[in-house]
């Protein structure tokens, strides 16, 4: 009786021993949406006036027409270029409404949400969000778990630290 106690203690300590990696990886999945999503200070603008009052006048600014893959409209994407900060926006002509496509921020001016910043390591990365999805080089990339299109960011060392990060947004 003492041998089948013994037997059922030990199988009980290893079974949760399975159950951390799932919630790790799980709270990977959370940690990397969280940052894709709550990771840049840009909610509640929707206009390109929205984005150039709250962030200032960019270094510059290029306009590209492009066709509306929905209707016979054409709408815009700009590029506005910061220090250290590079949007890419879509503008929908109709409604003059703004959906971001791509954000690279190279510089800790931009005071970002996210728990990674530039100056970050690896360990801090590999840490808060696990191993990624792509590793290219010295390019790591995440792609939202709880997304119907493929979001992004991408990390980019030099040596042990990030230097930029990189959100791109899948438009519909």
């Amino acid at each position: 009786m003492k041998h089948i106690l013994l037997i059922h203690v030990l199988l009980l300590i290893r079974i949760p021993s399975a159950i951390p990696a799932q919630s790790q990886a799980s709270s990977f999945d959370t940690a990397i949406d969280g940052i894709i999503f709550g990771g840049l200070p840009f909610k509640g603008l929707v206009t390109l006036a929205d984005f150039q009052q709250r962030l200032g006048k960019p270094v510059s600014v290029t306009t590209k027409q492009v066709e509306n893959p929905h209707n016979s409209d054409k709408d815009a994407i700009h590029k506005l270029v910061y220090r250290g900060l590079v949007l890419d926006l879509y503008e929908i002509t109709r409604d003059h409404n703004i959906a971001i496509l791509d954000v690279e921020v190279s510089d800790n001016r931009w005071r970002l949400p996210a728990k990674i910043r530039i100056g970050s390591t690896r360990e801090e990365v590999s840490r808060l969000l696990g191993k990624a999805t792509k590793e290219l080089n010295s390019e790591w990339e995440y792609i939202c778990s709880d997304c119907v299109y493929e979001n992004t960011i991408t990390f980019k060392f030099s040596g042990e630290k990030v230097v930029t990060m990189k959100w791109k947004f899948a438009l519909d």
